[in-house]
């Protein structure tokens, strides 16, 4: 038994050695606490003073709290003609500063002990952009007008007419059908008139901007003529319409409009061999045209 006893004694000694490395390396990578050494010759301040301020500055107490700090050497002495502080951080270079007024070198020593402990805050994020918002896209409205008009070049002389359309918009595109009827006009070659009118079916693609509107109108129809003979005749224009539009209230639409219009095909009315009268290579229109939208 006493063989035991000496073992576990010889042990120990060898135990602790082997565990004392160890125990050192801990303690060296624990965060050591906040601490303060302050020196005064008592002419000026004193350590609670500082603390007090610092702990004011703070809003905590950095040297009871257990906090992970560096460790501060400072002091305040007297230094002709007022007192000088001094102040060194984790063994580094002191930093010195003179002034003649004690109350307010002892601020600046407390407010610079306070800066180092002071948590540093990040840096605010730049605000996120404002979103832009698309502008919603106006819902497609659909319109109905009636129209008259005086035209020009497809009957022997100038007369009137009335037209009739339905469309669209959408944002700036516009889109018109029409038809188009013209009062039959008559002309008289020797003993015989000669009565026309033409019977006209339109599509018109265009735009809207403000208080204009502009489309090109792509008509289709017949010349219809009356005389010695009856027949008909085919008609293909194209062109372009513009008109002033004026609100007048309730989704109503005032449309004063101009209209010319190139024939494609031109027309020659004969009686026997003898032309009676032509269709002109450019026809026009000038009306008035009510319009109104159905939201």
């Amino acid at each position: 038994m006493s063989c035991v006893g000496t073992r576990r004694q010889k042990l120990l000694p060898l135990a602790f050695a082997a565990m004392l490395p160890l125990v050192v390396s801990v303690l060296l990578a624990a965060p050591l606490p906040t601490v303060m050494s302050f020196t005064s010759d008592g002419t000026c301040s004193d350590e609670r003073t500082i603390r007090d301020a610092i702990t004011v500055r703070l809003g905590r107490d950095p040297f009871r709290d257990g906090t992970p700090g560096p460790r501060f050497i400072a002091s305040i002495t007297r230094q002709s003609p007022g007192w000088q502080s001094s102040l060194s951080v984790d063994g580094g270079t002191p930093r010195k500063r003179t002034s003649t007024d004690c109350r307010e070198l002892a601020q600046s020593l407390a407010l610079a002990i306070a800066l180092v402990l002071e948590p540093v805050s990040p840096p605010k994020p730049p605000p996120a952009p404002e979103p832009v918002l698309e502008p919603e896209p106006e819902p497609v409205v659909f319109a109905a007008s009636a129209a008259v008009f005086g035209s020009g070049g497809l009957s022997p002389a100038i007369t009137a007419g009335v037209g009739l359309a339905a469309g669209l918009r959408a944002d700036r595109f516009v889109l018109d059908v029409e038809a188009r009827f013209d009062v039959p006009s008559a002309t008289t070659l020797g003993s015989v008139t000669f009565r026309s009118f033409p019977l006209l079916l339109s599509i018109a693609p265009g735009v809207a901007a403000g208080r204009f509107r502009l489309s090109a109108p792509l008509s289709v129809g017949g010349l219809f003529v009356t005389g010695a003979s009856s027949g008909n005749s085919l008609l293909v224009l194209g062109g372009l319409h513009a008109a002033v539009v004026i609100d007048v209230g309730n989704h109503w639409f005032f449309e004063p409009f101009l209209r010319a219009q190139a024939s494609f095909i031109r027309v020659t009315v004969l009686s026997g061999t003898a032309p009676v009268w032509t269709t002109w290579p450019v026809t026009a229109l000038a009306g008035i045209a009510m319009r109104h939208e159905f939201l």
